[in-house]
């Protein structure tokens, strides 16, 4: 009998190599967990030994981002006389592209799009790209998603099942994407190396300006760079761009299109780390104290960030939380809700700041900067100022929320490519560029740079 296969340690690098894992063999393995007991690696010991398994190291090599983890462990293997595989997820994230590309010839596949899914927001950088594919080709070019987290594999196959599509999802991290041969063309939010054989797009996962970028400098991560505004242009030759938009926007103005309009009331706060909270915290008080009719919103980042849900920042919010006017949004992407109650984002590091604007209509504060990150349509920016002075500038946005409003409709009209639409222009470009599907409306060429 086959032993079983081992992963070490279970975490979220684990999960994935399981994923591939179980794609690759049809069997589940067996996930390692030194912080659960009766599941580390000393339980198992005995009975790796005697199966005279080994383990298959859960080591993104790759990214380098568990490394020193990672030598502690095979310190541990090696105490204990366990054979182990450190390059386990090469060899299987290989193994899986080449079980798809298999699949894909079995079912007969001719024309292909790859989508990579990092599960950051829920994938929300993609917009509708796949809905409006499948519709635009009749279900002509077929879809293969792949997938970096266990999270974003469940919720694709979730869609796949319940709207029965004809698609394909295996797990495979961004930093094995280079591997993919069996696509026409792949569409992808992370800046990692590409197969040069592969057409491969970078959507990205933000509203990015490039302008500084320059594109000779990443040709070998990418062919075609989408852009949201032509001031965003990168510079220099290299490659490609696709004046599509940013098609982050198009869930979040179909979410806020449902809701009912309402008169803006709130502030929300969205600190990038705790560093930027603790300096906000004298803020939030300040509009609780001499402001009680306006709301303080919290944007929190305990959805991706543990260190939010430490002691120390809930003893610091305790105050706040006492006062009615207090709330925390801590969903994974912002809510519509919060985007039509702020008359005001308040902010540091965080690239919300940009997109902010043109989603609620009202503007950024931008904190902590002394340069001016932002354009003076959409926002201001401040280096540092008393509580006095920031319940001043409150109260001066609250007042000119119609000229703001104004200002920012004039600025998003002229500056972003295909607002709310993006997704749409995309499809038809790369159905129009690279299979060749025409259609009666007009699409637009890429320009080179």
């Amino acid at each position: 009998m086959k032993p079983s296969t081992y992963i070490y340690p279970a975490g979220v690098t684990g999960k994935v190599l399981g994923g591939m894992v179980e794609y690759v063999t049809g069997k589940k393995p067996i996930f390692i967990d030194d912080n659960i007991g009766t599941c580390g690696i000393r339980d198992y010991a005995k009975v790796i030994l005697s199966q005279g398994a080994s383990v298959e190291l859960a080591w993104d090599k790759r990214s380098g981002l568990n490394h020193q983890t990672i030598f502690k462990l095979q310190d541990k293997l090696r105490e204990l006389s366990i054979p182990y595989c450190e390059d386990s997820m090469l060899f299987y994230a290989r193994e899986s592209v080449k079980k798809l590309k298999s699949r894909i010839t079995l079912k007969g596949w001719k024309q292909v799009l790859g989508i990579e899914l990092g599960g950051m927001a829920e994938d929300k950088h993609l917009g509708f790209l796949d809905d409006k594919i499948t519709e635009f080709s009749k279900g002509g070019i077929k879809i293969v998603y792949f997938c970096g987290t266990s999270e974003a594999y469940q919720r694709i196959q979730e869609k796949i099942f319940q709207e029965s599509l004809d698609s394909l999802a295996i797990f495979l991290p961004c930093f094995y994407l280079d591997l993919v041969d069996c696509v026409d063309v792949l569409c992808k939010v992370s800046w990692t190396p590409k197969n040069t054989k592969i057409s491969t797009i970078i959507v990205g996962h933000s509203l990015a300006d490039f302008s500084s970028l320059s594109l000779k400098e990443q040709k070998e991560k990418l062919d075609y760079l989408c852009i949201a505004s032509p001031r965003f242009m990168p510079s220099g030759g290299g490659g490609e761009f696709i004046p599509c938009g940013y098609l982050g926007f198009d869930r979040m103005v179909r979410e806020i299109s449902r809701q009912e309009a309402r008169v803006k009331k709130a502030v929300l706060f969205a600190p990038y780390d705790i560093a930027e909270l603790e300096l906000m915290i004298p803020y939030m008080q300040a509009i609780q104290d001499l402001l009680p009719n306006v709301k303080v919103i919290l944007r929190s980042r305990s959805f991706c960030e543990n260190v939010w849900n430490s002691a120390y920042v809930k003893q610091m919010l305790k105050p706040l939380e006492s006062a009615k006017n207090f709330f925390i949004d801590d969903s994974w992407q912002i809510q519509a809700q919060s985007y039509l109650d702020s008359f005001l984002f308040v902010c540091g590091k965080t690239t919300s700041k940009y997109s902010f604007p043109f989603l609620s209509l009202a503007p950024s504060l931008v904190l902590f900067t002394k340069e001016q990150v932002l354009d003076e349509r959409l926002g201001k920016c401040l280096d540092t100022l008393s509580t006095k002075a920031f319940i001043k500038v409150v109260k001066a946005f609250q007042k000119e929320q119609r000229q703001w409003t104004e200002n920012i409709v004039r600025y998003r009209e002229g500056n972003l490519y295909h607002f709310g639409k993006a997704s749409e222009y995309l499809a038809e470009y790369i159905l129009h560029n690279f299979f060749k599907i025409d259609f009666k409306k007009e699409v637009g060429i890429s320009s080179k740079v």
